[in-house]
Protein backbone atom coordinates (compact mmCIF):
# COMPACT_ATOMS: atom_id res chain seq x y z
CA UNK A 1 0.00 0.00 0.00
CA UNK A 2 1.52 3.27 -1.00
CA UNK A 3 2.16 6.19 1.29
CA UNK A 4 -0.46 8.37 -0.32
CA UNK A 5 -3.23 6.74 1.70
CA UNK A 6 -6.17 9.01 2.25
CA UNK A 7 -5.52 11.26 5.23
CA UNK A 8 -7.99 13.18 7.28
CA UNK A 9 -5.09 14.55 9.04
CA UNK A 10 -5.42 16.37 12.32
CA UNK A 11 -4.14 15.26 15.69
CA UNK A 12 -4.76 17.68 18.55
CA UNK A 13 -2.47 17.24 21.51
CA UNK A 14 -2.44 18.57 25.04
CA UNK A 15 0.30 16.78 26.90
CA UNK A 16 -0.62 13.15 26.25
CA UNK A 17 -4.19 14.15 25.30
CA UNK A 18 -5.30 13.13 21.79
CA UNK A 19 -8.47 14.80 20.58
CA UNK A 20 -11.30 12.54 19.50
CA UNK A 21 -11.49 14.72 16.38
CA UNK A 22 -8.39 12.97 15.04
CA UNK A 23 -9.52 10.34 12.54
CA UNK A 24 -8.50 8.34 9.50
CA UNK A 25 -11.01 8.07 6.67
CA UNK A 26 -10.09 5.88 3.73
CA UNK A 27 -12.72 5.43 1.00
CA UNK A 28 -11.99 1.95 -0.34
CA UNK A 29 -9.82 1.91 -3.45
CA UNK A 30 -10.21 5.63 -4.14
CA UNK A 31 -6.55 5.62 -5.22
CA UNK A 32 -6.62 2.19 -6.97
CA UNK A 33 -4.10 0.90 -4.43
CA UNK A 34 -6.03 -2.31 -3.92
CA UNK A 35 -4.66 -3.16 -7.35
CA UNK A 36 -8.17 -3.50 -8.79
CA UNK A 37 -10.81 -1.35 -10.49
CA UNK A 38 -13.32 -2.00 -7.67
CA UNK A 39 -15.58 0.65 -6.06
CA UNK A 40 -15.55 2.89 -9.12
CA UNK A 41 -18.29 3.26 -11.74
CA UNK A 42 -17.26 3.07 -15.38
CA UNK A 43 -18.85 4.38 -18.57
CA UNK A 44 -18.42 4.02 -22.34
CA UNK A 45 -20.05 5.96 -25.17
CA UNK A 46 -19.51 8.79 -27.61
CA UNK A 47 -18.80 12.52 -27.67
CA UNK A 48 -20.43 15.20 -29.81
CA UNK A 49 -19.64 18.85 -30.49
CA UNK A 50 -19.26 20.97 -27.36
CA UNK A 51 -17.99 18.13 -25.14
CA UNK A 52 -21.43 16.55 -24.87
CA UNK A 53 -21.17 12.90 -23.81
CA UNK A 54 -23.61 10.07 -24.45
CA UNK A 55 -22.54 7.44 -21.93
CA UNK A 56 -23.78 4.17 -20.49
CA UNK A 57 -22.43 2.39 -17.42
CA UNK A 58 -20.26 -0.62 -18.13
CA UNK A 59 -17.81 -2.96 -16.53
CA UNK A 60 -14.22 -1.75 -16.40
CA UNK A 61 -13.01 -2.48 -19.94
CA UNK A 62 -9.29 -3.02 -20.60
CA UNK A 63 -8.18 -0.54 -23.24
CA UNK A 64 -10.85 1.93 -22.12
CA UNK A 65 -10.51 1.72 -18.33
CA UNK A 66 -7.07 0.22 -17.85
CA UNK A 67 -5.38 -0.31 -14.48
CA UNK A 68 -1.73 0.74 -14.86
CA UNK A 69 1.21 -0.42 -12.76
CA UNK A 70 4.95 -0.80 -12.93
CA UNK A 71 7.68 1.56 -14.08
CA UNK A 72 6.64 1.97 -17.71
CA UNK A 73 6.35 5.31 -19.46
CA UNK A 74 3.80 6.75 -21.87
CA UNK A 75 4.65 6.12 -25.52
CA UNK A 76 4.06 9.73 -26.60
CA UNK A 77 5.06 11.75 -23.53
CA UNK A 78 7.71 9.62 -21.84
CA UNK A 79 6.26 10.30 -18.38
CA UNK A 80 5.53 7.46 -15.89
CA UNK A 81 2.22 5.68 -16.36
CA UNK A 82 1.72 5.73 -12.57
CA UNK A 83 1.46 9.01 -10.69
CA UNK A 84 2.13 8.29 -7.02
CA UNK A 85 2.30 4.83 -5.50
CA UNK A 86 1.74 1.60 -7.39
CA UNK A 87 -1.35 2.07 -9.57
CA UNK A 88 -3.24 4.55 -11.73
CA UNK A 89 -6.14 4.33 -14.17
CA UNK A 90 -5.83 5.02 -17.90
CA UNK A 91 -8.98 6.33 -19.54
CA UNK A 92 -9.56 5.71 -23.27
CA UNK A 93 -6.94 5.03 -25.99
CA UNK A 94 -5.28 6.33 -29.15
CA UNK A 95 -7.79 5.02 -31.67
CA UNK A 96 -9.61 7.40 -34.02
CA UNK A 97 -13.38 7.44 -33.53
CA UNK A 98 -15.87 9.49 -31.50
CA UNK A 99 -15.43 7.38 -28.37
CA UNK A 100 -15.80 8.82 -24.90
CA UNK A 101 -14.94 6.96 -21.72
CA UNK A 102 -15.40 7.94 -18.08
CA UNK A 103 -14.98 6.80 -14.49
CA UNK A 104 -16.54 8.13 -11.30
CA UNK A 105 -16.25 7.69 -7.54
CA UNK A 106 -18.77 8.75 -4.86
CA UNK A 107 -17.04 10.31 -1.87
CA UNK A 108 -19.08 10.57 1.35
CA UNK A 109 -17.59 13.75 2.80
CA UNK A 110 -17.56 13.55 6.62
CA UNK A 111 -19.88 15.98 8.36
CA UNK A 112 -17.40 16.71 11.14
CA UNK A 113 -15.12 19.09 9.27
CA UNK A 114 -14.14 20.56 5.89
CA UNK A 115 -11.85 19.00 3.31
CA UNK A 116 -9.93 19.51 0.07
CA UNK A 117 -9.53 16.63 -2.38
CA UNK A 118 -6.26 16.29 -4.27
CA UNK A 119 -6.13 14.36 -7.54
CA UNK A 120 -3.46 13.85 -10.18
CA UNK A 121 -3.79 13.52 -13.93
CA UNK A 122 -1.67 13.20 -17.05
CA UNK A 123 -3.15 13.56 -20.52
CA UNK A 124 -2.20 12.91 -24.15
CA UNK A 125 -4.43 14.59 -26.72
CA UNK A 126 -4.04 14.80 -30.47
CA UNK A 127 -4.29 18.32 -31.89
CA UNK A 128 -6.29 18.36 -35.14
CA UNK A 129 -6.43 22.19 -35.12
CA UNK A 130 -10.22 22.08 -34.84
CA UNK A 131 -12.19 24.78 -33.06
CA UNK A 132 -12.13 24.15 -29.30
CA UNK A 133 -15.57 22.52 -29.11
CA UNK A 134 -14.48 19.80 -31.59
CA UNK A 135 -11.11 18.92 -29.99
CA UNK A 136 -10.18 15.73 -28.12
CA UNK A 137 -10.75 16.45 -24.43
CA UNK A 138 -10.03 15.50 -20.82
CA UNK A 139 -12.66 16.77 -18.38
CA UNK A 140 -13.11 16.50 -14.61
CA UNK A 141 -16.33 17.30 -12.75
CA UNK A 142 -17.24 17.40 -9.06
CA UNK A 143 -20.98 16.98 -8.55
CA UNK A 144 -23.03 17.66 -5.41
CA UNK A 145 -25.30 14.67 -4.85
CA UNK A 146 -27.96 16.70 -3.02
CA UNK A 147 -28.60 19.21 -5.80
CA UNK A 148 -26.94 17.58 -8.82
CA UNK A 149 -24.92 20.78 -9.27
CA UNK A 150 -21.52 20.58 -10.98
CA UNK A 151 -19.48 22.85 -8.69
CA UNK A 152 -16.07 22.07 -10.22
CA UNK A 153 -15.53 21.60 -13.96
CA UNK A 154 -12.10 21.40 -15.60
CA UNK A 155 -12.09 21.07 -19.40
CA UNK A 156 -8.72 20.54 -21.08
CA UNK A 157 -8.06 20.25 -24.80
CA UNK A 158 -4.93 20.69 -26.95
CA UNK A 159 -2.91 22.74 -27.17
CA UNK A 160 -3.49 24.49 -23.85
CA UNK A 161 -1.09 25.85 -21.25
CA UNK A 162 1.34 23.30 -19.92
CA UNK A 163 1.09 20.89 -22.84
CA UNK A 164 4.20 19.84 -24.76
CA UNK A 165 4.43 18.50 -28.32
CA UNK A 166 5.41 14.85 -28.53
CA UNK A 167 8.78 14.21 -30.16
CA UNK A 168 7.61 10.81 -31.42
CA UNK A 169 4.30 11.94 -32.91
CA UNK A 170 4.21 15.71 -33.54
CA UNK A 171 0.41 16.04 -33.70
CA UNK A 172 0.13 14.61 -30.18
CA UNK A 173 0.47 16.95 -27.20
CA UNK A 174 0.91 15.76 -23.64
CA UNK A 175 0.83 17.06 -20.11
CA UNK A 176 2.78 15.04 -17.55
CA UNK A 177 1.44 14.34 -14.07
CA UNK A 178 -0.19 17.41 -12.53
CA UNK A 179 -1.75 17.89 -9.09
CA UNK A 180 -5.15 19.60 -8.70
CA UNK A 181 -7.04 20.46 -5.52
CA UNK A 182 -10.85 20.61 -5.23
CA UNK A 183 -12.36 22.49 -2.28
CA UNK A 184 -15.06 20.35 -0.61
CA UNK A 185 -15.48 22.58 2.46
CA UNK A 186 -19.08 23.51 1.54
CA UNK A 187 -20.11 19.86 1.13
CA UNK A 188 -19.59 18.38 4.60
CA UNK A 189 -22.10 15.61 5.26
CA UNK A 190 -22.88 15.17 1.57
CA UNK A 191 -21.79 12.74 -1.11
CA UNK A 192 -19.68 14.28 -3.86
CA UNK A 193 -19.22 12.47 -7.17
CA UNK A 194 -15.83 12.93 -8.85
CA UNK A 195 -16.21 12.10 -12.55
CA UNK A 196 -13.39 11.91 -15.10
CA UNK A 197 -13.91 11.92 -18.89
CA UNK A 198 -11.53 11.31 -21.81
CA UNK A 199 -12.79 11.59 -25.37
CA UNK A 200 -11.72 11.71 -29.00
CA UNK A 201 -12.63 14.62 -31.26
CA UNK A 202 -16.30 14.92 -32.14
CA UNK A 203 -15.48 14.59 -35.85
CA UNK A 204 -14.11 11.07 -35.31
CA UNK A 205 -10.64 11.46 -36.77
CA UNK A 206 -8.44 12.16 -33.75
CA UNK A 207 -7.94 10.69 -30.29
CA UNK A 208 -7.29 11.55 -26.67
CA UNK A 209 -6.67 9.68 -23.43
CA UNK A 210 -5.65 10.39 -19.85
CA UNK A 211 -4.33 8.85 -16.66
CA UNK A 212 -5.90 9.58 -13.26
CA UNK A 213 -4.67 8.94 -9.74
CA UNK A 214 -6.56 10.29 -6.72
CA UNK A 215 -4.40 11.23 -3.79
CA UNK A 216 -5.61 12.74 -0.54
CA UNK A 217 -8.48 14.32 1.30
CA UNK A 218 -6.90 17.07 3.36
CA UNK A 219 -8.82 18.30 6.41
CA UNK A 220 -9.05 22.06 6.07
CA UNK A 221 -10.89 23.00 9.29
CA UNK A 222 -10.66 21.67 12.83
CA UNK A 223 -11.42 22.91 16.33
CA UNK A 224 -9.12 22.76 19.34
CA UNK A 225 -10.40 22.23 22.86
CA UNK A 226 -9.74 25.41 24.82
CA UNK A 227 -7.10 23.74 27.04
CA UNK A 228 -4.97 22.29 24.20
CA UNK A 229 -1.34 23.36 24.29
CA UNK A 230 -0.23 22.07 20.87
CA UNK A 231 -1.61 21.00 17.54
CA UNK A 232 -0.23 18.47 15.06
CA UNK A 233 -1.06 19.02 11.39
CA UNK A 234 -0.22 16.58 8.60
CA UNK A 235 -0.18 17.37 4.89
CA UNK A 236 -1.03 15.02 2.02
CA UNK A 237 1.61 12.42 1.28
CA UNK A 238 3.72 12.10 -1.85
CA UNK A 239 5.12 15.61 -2.33
CA UNK A 240 8.79 16.46 -2.76
CA UNK A 241 8.77 19.29 -0.20
CA UNK A 242 6.45 21.07 2.22
CA UNK A 243 6.34 24.53 3.76
CA UNK A 244 3.81 25.51 6.43
CA UNK A 245 3.38 29.28 6.63
CA UNK A 246 0.99 31.99 7.73
CA UNK A 247 -1.79 32.54 5.18
CA UNK A 248 -1.62 36.34 5.14
CA UNK A 249 1.95 37.07 4.03
CA UNK A 250 3.56 33.60 3.68
CA UNK A 251 6.43 35.17 5.56
CA UNK A 252 6.48 32.99 8.68
CA UNK A 253 7.59 29.39 8.26
CA UNK A 254 6.31 26.95 10.88
CA UNK A 255 7.84 23.79 9.44
CA UNK A 256 9.12 22.06 6.29
CA UNK A 257 7.99 18.47 6.83
CA UNK A 258 4.72 16.74 5.93
CA UNK A 259 3.69 16.68 9.59
CA UNK A 260 4.38 19.43 12.11
CA UNK A 261 3.54 20.05 15.76
CA UNK A 262 3.32 23.68 16.87
CA UNK A 263 2.00 25.57 19.89
CA UNK A 264 -1.79 25.77 19.81
CA UNK A 265 -3.08 29.14 18.59
CA UNK A 266 -5.13 31.16 21.04
CA UNK A 267 -7.49 32.50 18.36
CA UNK A 268 -8.89 31.12 15.12
CA UNK A 269 -5.89 30.90 12.75
CA UNK A 270 -5.56 30.00 9.09
CA UNK A 271 -2.35 28.31 7.94
CA UNK A 272 -1.05 27.81 4.40
CA UNK A 273 0.71 24.67 3.23
CA UNK A 274 2.85 25.11 0.11
CA UNK A 275 3.30 21.79 -1.69
CA UNK A 276 6.05 21.15 -4.23
CA UNK A 277 5.47 17.94 -6.24
CA UNK A 278 8.12 15.56 -7.44
CA UNK A 279 9.80 16.48 -10.69
CA UNK A 280 7.45 15.96 -13.62
CA UNK A 281 4.36 15.90 -11.42
CA UNK A 282 2.90 19.34 -11.99
CA UNK A 283 3.29 22.74 -10.39
CA UNK A 284 3.49 24.10 -6.86
CA UNK A 285 0.13 24.14 -5.07
CA UNK A 286 -1.05 25.87 -1.90
CA UNK A 287 -3.80 24.55 0.35
CA UNK A 288 -5.08 25.93 3.64
CA UNK A 289 -5.99 24.69 7.09
CA UNK A 290 -7.95 26.65 9.69
CA UNK A 291 -7.56 25.84 13.36
CA UNK A 292 -10.44 27.20 15.44
CA UNK A 293 -10.37 27.51 19.21
CA UNK A 294 -13.23 26.49 21.47
CA UNK A 295 -13.94 29.34 23.93
CA UNK A 296 -13.69 28.65 27.65
CA UNK A 297 -17.01 27.26 28.77
CA UNK A 298 -17.79 25.64 25.40
CA UNK A 299 -15.47 22.67 25.67
CA UNK A 300 -18.43 20.27 25.87
CA UNK A 301 -21.06 19.99 23.13
CA UNK A 302 -24.15 22.09 23.71
CA UNK A 303 -27.19 19.82 24.02
CA UNK A 304 -30.62 20.98 22.84
CA UNK A 305 -29.92 24.65 23.42
CA UNK A 306 -29.73 27.69 21.22
CA UNK A 307 -32.00 26.46 18.39
CA UNK A 308 -35.63 27.15 17.55
CA UNK A 309 -37.80 25.62 14.78
CA UNK A 310 -40.84 27.44 13.43
CA UNK A 311 -43.56 27.12 12.37
CA UNK A 312 -43.92 23.79 14.11
CA UNK A 313 -46.18 22.08 13.05
CA UNK A 314 -45.39 23.06 9.46
CA UNK A 315 -46.91 22.43 6.04
CA UNK A 316 -43.45 22.44 4.46
CA UNK A 317 -41.28 25.50 5.06
CA UNK A 318 -39.32 25.47 8.33
CA UNK A 319 -37.03 28.20 9.63
CA UNK A 320 -34.18 27.12 11.86
CA UNK A 321 -33.11 29.92 14.20
CA UNK A 322 -29.98 29.88 16.33
CA UNK A 323 -28.43 32.10 18.98
CA UNK A 324 -25.09 32.12 20.78
CA UNK A 325 -23.48 29.56 18.44
CA UNK A 326 -19.93 29.35 17.14
CA UNK A 327 -19.71 30.35 13.48
CA UNK A 328 -18.87 27.66 10.95
CA UNK A 329 -20.85 24.73 9.56
CA UNK A 330 -22.88 21.95 11.14
CA UNK A 331 -24.32 18.77 9.63
CA UNK A 332 -28.12 18.59 9.68
CA UNK A 333 -30.21 15.44 9.23
CA UNK A 334 -33.96 14.87 9.47
CA UNK A 335 -35.20 11.31 9.97
CA UNK A 336 -38.59 9.63 10.16
CA UNK A 337 -39.78 7.33 12.96
CA UNK A 338 -37.95 4.38 11.39
CA UNK A 339 -34.64 6.25 11.33
CA UNK A 340 -34.67 6.75 7.55
CA UNK A 341 -33.04 10.02 6.47
CA UNK A 342 -35.55 12.19 4.57
CA UNK A 343 -33.52 15.39 4.42
CA UNK A 344 -29.82 16.13 4.77
CA UNK A 345 -27.98 19.42 4.44
CA UNK A 346 -25.31 21.66 5.91
CA UNK A 347 -26.28 24.46 8.27
CA UNK A 348 -24.12 27.50 7.60
CA UNK A 349 -23.64 29.33 10.89
CA UNK A 350 -22.13 32.40 9.27
CA UNK A 351 -23.07 34.52 12.30
CA UNK A 352 -23.51 33.61 15.96
CA UNK A 353 -27.21 34.50 15.64
CA UNK A 354 -29.20 33.83 12.48
CA UNK A 355 -31.59 31.56 10.65
CA UNK A 356 -31.82 29.26 7.65
CA UNK A 357 -34.95 27.98 5.90
CA UNK A 358 -35.51 24.44 4.64
CA UNK A 359 -38.46 22.92 2.78
CA UNK A 360 -40.08 19.65 3.87
CA UNK A 361 -42.98 19.95 1.45
CA UNK A 362 -42.11 16.62 -0.22
CA UNK A 363 -42.14 14.47 2.92
CA UNK A 364 -45.25 12.73 4.20
CA UNK A 365 -47.21 14.00 7.20
CA UNK A 366 -45.77 12.84 10.49
CA UNK A 367 -43.32 13.51 13.30
CA UNK A 368 -39.65 13.79 12.36
CA UNK A 369 -36.42 14.06 14.33
CA UNK A 370 -33.81 16.71 13.48
CA UNK A 371 -30.17 16.55 14.52
CA UNK A 372 -27.64 19.36 14.13
CA UNK A 373 -24.05 18.38 14.87
CA UNK A 374 -20.58 19.88 14.76
CA UNK A 375 -17.54 19.69 17.01
CA UNK A 376 -19.36 21.65 19.74
CA UNK A 377 -23.05 21.26 18.78
CA UNK A 378 -25.20 18.20 19.37
CA UNK A 379 -28.78 19.42 19.01
CA UNK A 380 -31.83 17.15 18.68
CA UNK A 381 -35.43 18.21 18.19
CA UNK A 382 -38.78 17.26 16.69
CA UNK A 383 -40.67 18.64 13.68
CA UNK A 384 -44.33 17.93 12.94
CA UNK A 385 -45.33 18.00 9.26
CA UNK A 386 -49.06 18.56 8.68
CA UNK A 387 -50.20 19.53 5.18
Amino acid sequence: MKAKKLLLCLAILSGSYLSSNAQTFVPPNLDFELGTTANWTYYTGTVSVGFVYTLATSAATPGLHTLMSGTGVDAYGGFPVVGTGSYSLKLSHDTTNTNADAASYNIAVPASSAYTLIYQYAAVLEDPAHTPSHQPVFEVQAIDSVTGTVFFDSIIYDPTAGFVASTSYPSAWYKAWTNVSVDLSAYAGRTVTMKFFAAACSDGGHWGYAYIDLADLFETYARLPYHATSVTMAGPAGYSSYRWTDSATFGTTYGTTASITIPAPTVKTKYALILTPASGHGTVDTIYKTIDVTPLGLSNPSLNTGFNLYPNPTSGAVKIQWTNQQTGTAAMEITDVTGRIVYRSVLNLDAATGEQQINLGKVADGIYSITIKSDIINYTGKISVQK
